[in-house]
C-alpha cells in the first residue's frame, strides 16, 4: 500500500494482479485498475499524486493516471519478481537541455539486479 496524504488516497496492490484506489474521506473504492497478469508485490506514488506505479511477481512495472484511471505504460523489467520500488532525483546529463533534477525510477528483483529507470510517459 502506498498513501497520498494531499489527496486522501491510498492505493493498494494485491495478489489477484489488482490495484485498487481508495478514497480514505468517502471510505470506499474508487477505481479497479486491472492489466497485470501476476501478483502485484509493490506500489508507489509518482509526479505529485498524479501517477502511481504498480510492479507484479513476473518482472512487469506500470504506470497508471490516477485521474483517468488508465494504464500509460508498461515496463518489463526483470526476468523474475520484483521485490523492491523506488524513486531518487539526480542532476541532469551534461548534454540534457534542462536543468531540473530528473525522477528515477529504481526497482530490484529476484534475479539479482538492481536497474535504474527514467519514465518519459506523458500525463
Amino acid at each position: 500500500m502506498a498513501f497520498n496524504p494531499s489527496e486522501q488516497l491510498l492505493v493498494s496492490a494485491g495478489g489477484d494482479a489488482v490495484a485498487k484506489i481508495w478514497d480514505l474521506t468517502e471510505k470506499k473504492c474508487v477505481a479497479t485498475l486491472q492489466g497485470h497478469l501476476q501478483a502485484l508485490v509493490k506500489v508507489a506514488w509518482l509526479n505529485a499524486g498524479l501517477q502511481f506505479v504498480s510492479a507484479s511477481v513476473d518482472g512487469v512495472v506500470k504506470v497508471w493516471n490516477v485521474k483517468k484511471h488508465s494504464c500509460l505504460n508498461t515496463f518489463e523489467m526483470h526476468a523474475e519478481k520484483i521485490w523492491s520500488l523506488d524513486f531518487c532525483q539526480v542532476a541532469p546529463l551534461e548534454k540534457e537541455d534542462q536543468d531540473e533534477p530528473i525522477t528515477m525510477m529504481l526497482t530490484g528483483g529476484s534475479d539479482s539486479c538492481v536497474k535504474f529507470w527514467r519514465d518519459n510517459t506523458v500525463m
